[in-house]
């Protein structure tokens, strides 16, 4: 979750964001306060191969990460996790990503 962003799309099958999307999550980034921090979550369908799903999750996931740290100038050290959920169901805009407690 970024400034009111529950997700942010992927083209089907990969991991490139979907058009839009990666400058959507910079200026979300960009206008958080200096001090926000951050929790990267990837998901993706339940169609298809599931270990494929895994792994373009994670991949999802990294490419996020590394968009916040290149794109929108996000230090690393604000990034406190990249997690992987998978194959998901249900839309992109429901998966919301666990919380810490």
């Amino acid at each position: 979750f970024v400034s009111g962003y529950s997700s942010f799309e992927f083209e089907p099958d990969c991991d490139d964001f979907a058009s839009g999307e990666e400058a959507k999550l910079i200026t979300a980034a960009t206008g958080l306060p200096a001090d926000a921090e951050f929790e990267v979550h990837g998901y993706a369908s339940t169609t298809g191969d599931a270990a494929f799903n895994k792994n373009l999750a994670c991949a999802r996931a990294m490419k996020a990460s590394s968009v916040l740290t290149t794109g929108a100038s996000v230090p690393a050290t604000r990034i406190k996790g990249v997690f992987n959920h998978g194959p998901t169901p249900g839309p992109g805009s429901a998966r919301a990503g666990p919380e810490r407690g």
